[in-house]
């Protein structure tokens, strides 16, 4: 877990210097956010490839998953 926490803070100063942000806070804030709508964009990427756009196939796979 510690080299995890390590690891993103590494990654949060390397986002701060690339994108000349002052404070380390809103860095975390602005990393954190691209990387939740990276994730989602994603996620409703491969949600649409797997139904085909259509919602009748989309309501098919939500079930299929229990969700």
């Amino acid at each position: 877990m510690m080299y995890a926490t390590l690891i993103l803070a590494l990654l949060i100063l390397i986002y701060k210097e690339r994108n000349q942000i002052s404070s380390y806070k809103i860095a975390k804030i602005r990393f954190t956010n691209e990387l939740d709508m990276a994730i989602t964009k994603e996620i409703t990427k491969e949600v649409v490839l797997a139904t085909g756009g259509s919602i009748l196939k989309f309501n098919k796979w939500k079930k299929s998953r229990g969700t």
